[in-house]
């Protein structure tokens, strides 16, 4: 497996896919309920959100966003393929946030 990652901000065609890799993290990491809740956020919420790529496949995202008074940071959503956990990925992708 080349393990070189690419990281890059979301854009509205990669929904399918992420939706798709947080379905692979139910039940373990996930619930089934919280689907709903992913679609909204990136409809409705999402401020700040990036998609990580290995060869040019999306294996996963995280997003960061701020409180209403912008004093306090938090990250939001973060999940990867679980084919890909182990390398380090998750790692960079919170670095890179």
């Amino acid at each position: 497996m080349d393990k070189y990652l690419e990281i890059r901000k979301y854009d509205v065609q990669d929904s399918n896919k992420l939706i798709d890799i947080l379905h692979m993290n139910i039940p373990k990491y996930f619930a089934q309920s919280e689907v709903a809740d992913f679609r909204e956020y990136l409809d409705q919420e999402m401020e700040t959100y990036f998609v990580a790529l290995v060869n040019g496949q999306i294996i996963g995202g995280g997003g960061v966003g701020f409180s209403d008074d912008q004093r306090t940071g938090y990250l939001s959503w973060s999940f990867l393929n679980p084919k890909y956990h182990g390398f380090g990925f998750g790692k960079t992708l919170l670095h890179h946030r």
